[in-house]
């Protein structure tokens, strides 16, 4: 589950994650921002995952997501990851996504 806060004056979208990360978040947020984008224009995006208290992600989920474009090319993606298994998660994909010259998101 999440929550979405925008900051129309820098133009950033805070998507804050509590309880259960899971597969059925990623499709969900994924539509989310889409839709956002759609209306708002592209947007730098703030993942926040500090409320996370559970990881349901199996591995290999995000392996077909890297090579996808960036929804906002030229905007920052910033992750806060505190939990091992997402900060793990992000860090391989950021990694690959800097090995095939995509602009990766920052993780903290």
């Amino acid at each position: 589950m999440f929550s979405l806060a925008f900051d129309r004056n820098d133009k950033v979208l805070l998507v804050r994650f509590r309880e259960e990360f899971g597969v059925d978040d990623i499709a969900t947020l994924d539509a989310a921002a889409h839709a956002f984008v759609a209306k708002d224009g592209p947007v730098h995006f703030l993942l926040d995952f500090t409320g996370v208290q559970r990881v349901s992600v199996p591995d290999g989920t995000t392996a077909e997501r890297v090579e996808r474009p960036p929804l906002c090319p030229g905007f920052r993606r910033l992750i806060v990851a505190p939990q091992p298994e997402i900060f793990g998660l992000y860090c391989l994909l950021s990694a690959k996504q800097q090995r095939i010259g995509v602009d990766a998101p920052v993780v903290m």
